[in-house]
Order: structure tokens, then sequence, then C-alpha cells
């Protein structure tokens, strides 16, 4: 891990460009592109079921709701890299992933304007979508934009308070699934709802397995994550484990009831395999593996939303 983490400090060297860039994490943008995939392709069913026909389903809205998440996810992350280094939680000890506003390949202010400009321009996305969709996209939008910046942002940080793990299984679970279905269909979808959970358990396990990696760093500068909370006997090892089997059994339970199961069966067997490894970096507790296990969940929650739509056909 030291090694990859060098590479990338010395590609972020090239320029202050590549480095901002870099520290968007685009990496974890996958976490919040799968849901929309989702999102999407469960409204366009239901549209098929009921019209017979797809001219109805909007391909551009589709992909303006792609944008408006990654926007905010890259800004998140980005007001993450610098409140957790103004604060003094990311240190040169740390343990994760390379930091770019701590070993100072970018400046603070470059990051400050790069996240207000994405918030920003999110927001603004966020207004065209309330001309089609009213108040309840209004809320989504403005409460996704709130959530990006005060998880570590803002006088009380959301993620210094235990709140990372729920935060992500809802923004990036049932908000993400049912407000990209809501944008195309304009209306509620208790399935969206239900299917969402999957991915932000997904997401919330990534959270999780963050902040057991991270619990002996933020014990010292006093964020209370779950892991600090409950220590890591339960929440370390064990909670990353539950919340990706309770995925599976999402998907084995919405497939009982509607079939075409082949799908299916292949994102349980892929499930298994990442349960697996997952568990046994778990118990090593060695970082390398812990960013190991992080990157592999990331792209399985991708490929979870890709097939789960598939199911649907």
């Amino acid at each position: 891990m030291q090694n990859e983490d060098l590479l990338i400090g010395e590609v972020g060297k090239a320029g202050g460009l590549k480095s901002l860039l870099l520290a968007c994490r685009p990496g974890t943008l996958l976490v919040g592109i799968g849901p929309v995939i989702l999102g999407n392709a469960l409204g366009m069913k239901d549209q098929l079921v009921m019209q017979g026909q797809l001219t109805s389903f909007n391909w551009i809205l589709g992909l303006a709701t792609f944008l408006f998440v990654v926007c905010l996810q890259s800004a998140a992350n980005l007001v993450n890299d610098a409140k957790d280094f103004l604060s003094g939680v990311d240190t040169e000890k740390r343990l994760g992933p390379v930091r770019y506003t701590q070993t100072g390949l970018i400046t603070v202010n470059d990051v400050q304007a790069l996240y207000r400009g994405l918030i920003f321009f999110a927001l603004l996305m966020g207004s065209a979508f309330m001309m089609r969709g009213g108040w309840p996209v209004a809320l989504i939008a403005l409460s996704s934009a709130l959530v990006a910046y005060s998880y570590t942002g803002g006088p009380v940080p959301l993620s210094h308070y235990g709140m990372g793990e729920f935060l992500a299984l809802i923004f990036f679970g049932p908000v993400a699934v049912g407000g990209s279905y809501y944008m195309q269909t304009l209306s509620v979808s208790q399935e969206a709802l239900f299917l969402g959970l999957g991915p932000g358990l997904i997401s919330a396990a990534m959270m999780a397995i963050n902040n057991y990696r991270d619990r002996l760093s933020d014990q010292k500068v006093g964020k209370k994550t779950l892991a600090v909370f409950f220590g890591e006997a339960v929440f370390g090892r064990w909670f990353p484990f539950i919340l990706l089997l309770a995925s599976l059994i999402i998907l084995v339970a919405n497939r009982w009831q509607s079939g075409a199961w082949a799908p299916a069966v292949g994102v349980v067997l892929v499930g298994i395999g990442y349960l697996r490894s997952v568990l046994q970096s778990l118990k090593a507790g060695e970082a390398a593996l812990l960013n190991a296990s992080l990157k592999k969940i990331s792209f399985f929650n991708f490929i979870y939303c890709v097939l789960l739509s598939l199911c649907l056909w």
C-alpha cells in the first residue's frame, strides 16, 4: 500500500489539476453511479410495463442524474480531504490512501474552491430538476448537498458522531435509487425504495470498514465513529460482514417474489466470494488488506446494481 500511495503522490506532483481530480477519489464514484443505474432501470421497466414502450424515458434526464450524483460525491470527498486535514484527523501516520491536502500536493484553498464549485453546480442542476419534479426533488437535492458538506464540514461534522454508516445506507441506497426512479416517473415506488437498501447496505459496509481501519487515529482526535463507540470486536470485525450479507438477502427476497433468478444467482455467487475476502481482511486487520477490500466492495456495489437491473427484465 505504501508503494501505491507513493505512486499516486508522484502523479499528483505532475500538476495541480491532476491532484485535484485524484483527490475526488474517482475509484469510489462507482458507489454513487450504481444506485442511479438501478433507479433508472426500474423507471424504464415500469414505463415499459405501463405504456408498452420507452418513448417517455428521458435519457438526458438520466445522464443529468448521473452527473448530479458524481458532482456531490466528488465534493464530499474533497470536503473530507480538506476538513480532516484542518481538524488534525489526517496525519502522516494515516493508514488509508493518500490525502492530497495533508501531503501538501494541493492547497486547502484549491480544494475548497473546487468542492464549493461542485456543490453550486449540483444545486443548479437540482433547481432544473425541481422544474420537473417539484418540491420532492428540491428536498432530495438540498438534503443531498447538505449531507455532502456537513458529513465532514460545518460546526457539527456528522462523521464525528457515528452517522457515517447510516448516511451511506440512506443516501447511497433508497435516496439514490428512489430519487432516480422518481425523476423518470414522477411517482414513488416501494420496490425502488426496498431494492435501494441493497446498494445502501454495501455502501454502509464500506464506511464501516473505513472506520474500523481508522479507529485508533479517530479515537485520538475525538472522532466518535461506531467502531470507536462500540469497539473492535463487534462493530469492527463483524458489522461490515453483516451489512454485506444483508444486501444479498435483500436481493434474494426480491427475486423470491419476482423470479428472473439467473442474474441474481450470479450476484449471490460473486457476493459470497466478496464476503469471504472481506472477512479475511477484517480478521487480519491490516491496513493494506482493508484498503484493498474497500476497492473490491466499491466495484461489487456497481456489479450488484448492474446485475440487479438485469434481473428486472
